[in-house]
């Protein structure tokens, strides 16, 4: 059974009160966050910098932290010096001209058979050659700016983002350490939270997603309100005889913190 259901049974177990309403009840419940991340490195590195610090809020796209990156710095100037590098092409381009234009101009002494076919033969070919000389040093430049994509993404890895909106719950590196698998921080997200209730197994059936609950929580400065459940379990667990149930509580103004006890009014 996992540490959460766990949580939800205990809770269950001390207490589930009656409702002065009729035909309902109140049982406590736990405040979790959507979503968590483990922020890990996406490749083995030692930590620059980390620009975060517990309970920061953070944006998705946002830099977490930094791994010492100047070989692949090194790498990206010189990648970059080489898809500019155009001059090959030009000279390709100019040679390429001057096989055209020389042929052209003896056009019409090869119509009145002036030029010997030898000379036409050595034209023609050294007009070809320069057209394939031309390509290649195209596909010289593609495939520089092709490695310079590759170098760009590789640095781009020295960098560790955050994947969501959220809080940082915990930093679990500092600069100079050698970060790999380990995350770096952990990063809950807020907006919405979730608020889950083991229920028993008698009330298995009587609920779906869509119903209304009313919610509780354990500080004054989050306020009583309204909710919709947005996930009844399919499923009991045998060792409870319980099964979950999840309500999705909008928290714009990061009132309600996650991790704090509620209570939760079936209908």
């Amino acid at each position: 059974m996992s540490e959460r259901l766990f949580a939800l049974v205990a809770l269950l177990l001390s207490l589930s009160v009656p409702a002065q309403a009729a035909q309902s009840e109140t049982f406590l419940c736990q405040v979790f966050a959507s979503e968590r991340v483990e922020l890990a490195s996406p490749t083995t590195g030692v930590l620059e910098s980390i620009a975060v610090e517990r309970g920061d809020r953070v944006r998705v796209g946002q830099e977490i932290a930094r791994l010492r990156s100047e070989i692949e710095e090194a790498e990206l100037a010189l990648a970059e010096l080489k898809s500019r590098a155009t001059a090959n092409v030009d000279a390709k381009t100019a040679s390429l001209a001057f096989s055209e234009r020389r042929l052209a101009r003896n056009a019409d002494l090869v119509q009145r058979r002036m030029v010997a076919e030898n000379d036409v033969d050595q034209m023609r070919t050294e007009r070809d050659l320069a057209r394939l000389e031309l390509e290649a040093a195209r596909q010289e430049l593609l495939v520089a700016a092709a490695d310079l994509n590759r170098v760009r993404a590789s640095l781009a890895l020295r960098q560790v983002r955050s994947p969501i909106d959220g809080i940082v719950t915990a930093r679990n590196s500092a600069p100079g350490e050698l970060v790999g698998n380990q995350p770096v921080a952990v990063i809950e997200r807020t907006d919405p939270l979730y608020a889950e209730a083991a229920l028993p197994v008698r009330l298995f059936g009587e609920l779906s997603a869509g119903m209304s609950v009313h919610l509780q929580f354990e500080t004054p400065a989050a306020s009583p309100l309204d909710a919709s459940l947005t996930l009844v379990d399919t499923f009991v667990e045998p060792t409870s005889d319980t099964f979950v149930v999840r309500a999705t509580i909008p928290n714009r103004d990061n009132r309600i913190p996650a991790g704090i006890k509620c209570r939760m009014t079936l209908p």
